[in-house]
């Protein structure tokens, strides 16, 4: 047997000390040769698989003729690297019969056993198919010189049924052959197996032969590739990405235009494959006057192999050609790699059409080539419409706020409102991305004070993008300009934004705006900084709405308003909604506000849910409204107990960490000293019977990492208490900053799955969640109950103010 097989053993006596290890084999032996079940001598065949000694062998070859467990042994003495092992597979093969037989005549071929050779060499005559196919398989494995002797002989004699298994065989041995560097023998045996009359063996067989040639290969696999048996032509194509060198490229390219069009796309994807940028004169010449499918490929082709060289060729074909060619000439200019691309681009479009200049510029924005933006910053000022437009394009993918001057003023010299409003999109693209306001705003803030009304006015809508003190005193004075087109583009402008700073000037402009359209844009404008307030504890988030109610006289206004308070999981937000239901104009709303806030709180407030739900259908409503009502009413009680409200931290994950190592790294959210987690509101469930089984995946996405729960828990006095936990996957609880559970586990969820014995203090009490995710499904679910699991009254859940 051949060193090389020693030494796994020898790793693997050397990790474990040697005492144990022979108590190990000792224990396996003498299961083996007890009355135990055929299940614990199996157990023990697998662990001798792996730590077996030459004590092991004459057990294990003793169970080979045994109908139950010769599997097991052969198993384990096919992987042991002793030459005892082979011995012992070899010697029973004249004590077997049928499958057994076969299947010990594949382990000796999986071993490459060539102490087998002169019993294999009989049996590959056996009258038994099986028996003879399967030493036929085995001879090929252990290859060698002697054993092609042997099944060449054997196929002279061979029945037809036989000839499959002696053919793959031989190919098999020539194949190895081909690995141990001897050519000229595999190539002999490839040639005997060209007349197969079985596709397969002849493409395995030109395969072979082909790269058995040498530096004839290339010209080999041409002549295969043109000629008439298809088997041929398949192993060339297989085989072109395997012939190495470049005088096989260059071969290989230049037979490219005279190849048949059918096989030109399937010949430039296996140049392709061979990387070789030799290849591309040939490919470029390809993109010119082939047939559309090889058009194709050579872009696609030329965007692997292609350099600076190519730029000209591919920004033509973008300019030029139509659906899938120009996808793939776009796609081939996006992707092109090595040096001076950049430049070859900035170069060739300085003197082409201003067809391909546009897709060339457009190309460096989708690149992200930000060493591209002063260039681009030029045509933009330079350039023809065509240009200047696709340079604004690319500025908005690559420039940052450094550029924020250069299109400021590029925006105030603009000569048509279609570019003014160009380089006005390109300066919100880069302002909103940007983390630097204060370098966007301070050129914008300069350029407004002077600039003509036009300028001005898109000046100020880029202003309410960028956020800041400065930019909102200049649209509040703006606000309140004797330029009516100034003052509409400033109330739009904060009325779009969304700026929580500039809530009290909305409300403002909402009751003193000089026109009704502007005072609804304000108004509309306040309600959109409300839906942005998510964050923000559910008492601050109702004064705003109830402030915002005072100012909305219309039903469109109270509409909106009502839409917001829906999202607030608070039994106050019912009482605010509840006067809407005796206005007829804005009923049904207030009616799906109150349903939506009832279903919410009803986890941790189910009282207060159930009365609102029935004071609620005690009104005249519409269908839907009722419907709606009575459903939820129907899902309060299947809940109880249950906690709904939960704010959301993560995800967390660190680089070669799975979820189970994932449980005890203790991130941000479960360190006391943590002040920077940011916390959000987690929506309740989707599922309408289950809205208390929380949804991260939903949420956040993600394969292992972590998220962190957390909400706080009002008892009207201390008392024990049981929490009902179901987790998918691993689950980690804090009570008031302690652990009181945890499960370290991969698992899909059941509710109560896991149960924790908890006691709950008078007061305020906080409950913090470490749920891990390994894959596919993430979800939660906590309720609260008395010890025996009975349900408990007397508490409530709040996510703010913050635990």
């Amino acid at each position: 047997m051949k060193l090389f097989l020693l030494i796994p053993a020898i790793i693997a006596a050397l990790a474990l000390p040697l005492a144990a290890a022979d108590t190990t084999e000792e224990q396996q032996i003498t299961v083996l040769q007890s009355t135990a079940s055929l299940q614990e001598k199996d157990a023990a065949c697998a662990q001798l698989k792996r730590i077996g000694t030459t004590r092991s062998v004459p057990v294990l070859a003793a169970l080979l003729a045994d109908e139950q467990l010769s599997h097991s042994a052969r198993y384990a003495l096919e992987s042991m690297p002793l030459t005892e092992a082979g011995h012992a597979l070899a010697d029973a093969l004249s004590k077997t019969t049928g499958l057994i037989k076969v299947g010990i005549i594949h382990s000796l071929g999986n071993r490459r056993e060539t102490a087998a050779l002169p019993v294999l060499a009989k049996l590959v005559r056996d009258n038994n198919l099986h028996v003879a196919s399967a030493a036929a398989v085995a001879l090929g494995k252990i290859g060698g010189s002697a054993t092609v002797v042997t099944l060449t002989a054997a196929r002279s004699a061979a029945p037809a049924e036989l000839q499959p298994a002696l053919t793959d065989a031989m190919l098999r041995c020539a194949d190895g052959m081909l690995a141990e560097r001897d050519a000229k023998s595999a190539a002999t045996i490839y040639k005997q197996s060209l007349d197969s009359k079985e596709p397969r063996f002849r493409t395995a067989a030109w395969r072979g032969l082909i790269l058995s040639a040498g530096k004839d290969a290339a010209p080999l696999a041409l002549k295969a590739l043109i000629g008439d048996d298809s088997a041929a032509g398949v192993a060339a194509l297989q085989s072109v990405a395997q012939i190495p060198g470049t005088a096989a490229t260059k071969t290989f390219a230049e037979a490219l235009s005279s190849l048949p069009s059918a096989i030109q796309v399937a010949m430039i994807s296996a140049l392709e494959r061979r990387g070789d940028a030799a290849a591309v004169p040939a490919l470029v010449q390809m993109t010119k006057a082939s047939p559309e499918a090889a058009r194709v490929a050579a872009l696609h082709a030329l965007g692997v192999l292609g350099n600076a060289s190519v730029v000209s060729t591919l920004a033509g074909a973008a300019a030029t050609a139509k659906g899938a060619e120009q996808e793939a000439a776009r796609d081939a200019l996006d992707r092109i790699r090595g040096k001076n691309i950049v430049n070859a681009m900035l170069a060739h479009s300085a003197k082409a059409s201003p067809e391909v200049q546009k897709e060339l510029i457009l190309a460096l924005g989708r690149r992200r080539e930000t060493s591209a933006v002063p260039a681009l910053l030029n045509l933009a000022k330079r350039g023809n419409d065509s240009c200047c437009a696709a340079s604004l394009q690319s500025l908005a993918l690559t420039a940052d706020e450094n550029s924020a001057a250069n299109l400021t003023l590029l925006l105030t010299n603009a000569r048509t409102d279609a570019e003014r409003d160009a380089v006005e999109q390109t300066l919100l693209s880069i302002c909103t991305r940007s983390k630097g306001c204060e370098v966007c705003a301070a050129p914008v803030l300069k350029a407004a004070r002077s600039a003509a009304t036009p300028a001005r006015c898109a000046l100020l809508r880029v202003l309410g993008r960028i956020g800041g003190n400065d930019s909102l005193h200049a649209l509040r004075a703006a606000t309140r300009d004797k330029d009516a087109a100034i003052q509409d583009a400033a109330i739009r402008s904060l009325a779009d934004a969304g700026r929580l700073d500039a809530m009290p000037d909305l409300l403002a402009l909402a009751k003193d705006a000089p026109t009704l359209p502007h005072r609804v844009i304000a108004l509309r404008g306040y309600w959109r900084a409300v839906a942005l307030a998510e964050k923000q504890p559910n008492a601050e988030r109702l004064k705003m709405c109830e402030t915002g109610f005072a100012a909305s006289q219309r039903p469109e206004e109270k509409k909106l308003g009502l839409i917001e308070l829906a999202r607030i999981p608070d039994a106050n937000a019912i009482k605010m909604a509840e006067p809407f239901l005796a206005d007829e104009a804005v009923r049904a709303e207030a009616g799906m506000a109150v349903v939506q806030i009832s279903r919410e709180i009803s986890a941790t407030n189910r009282n207060a849910a159930k009365a609102a739900l029935t004071r609620l259908l005690s009104h005249s409503l519409d269908s839907l409204v009722r419907d709606a009502a009575e459903t939820a009413l129907n899902q309060i009680e299947p809940g109880a107990g249950y906690i709904t409200a939960w704010q959301v931290a993560g995800p967390y994950a660190e680089v070669g960490k799975n979820h189970r190592s994932l449980f005890d790294i203790p991130f941000p959210p479960e360190q006391p000293a943590a002040r920077q987690v940011e916390w959000r509101a987690l929506p309740a469930g989707t599922h309408p019977d289950k809205p208390w089984l929380l949804d991260l995946l939903r949420f956040h996405g993600g394969e292992q990492c972590v998220a962190y729960i957390r909400t706080r828990i009002h008892s009207d006095k201390p008392q024990a208490a049981r929490l009902d936990i179901g987790s998918d996957d691993g689950v980690k609880v804090w009570l008031n900053g302690a652990v009181v559970h945890a499960n370290n586990t991969a698992r899909p969820i059941t509710p109560g799955s896991d149960k924790a014995a908890v006691t709950l203090k008078q007061g305020w009490n906080a409950l913090l969640l470490k749920i891990t995710q390994n894959n596919m499904g993430w979800e939660f679910c906590v309720r609260i109950v008395k010890p025996d699991g009975t349900p408990l009254t007397n508490l409530r859940a709040e996510t703010s103010p913050a635990p």
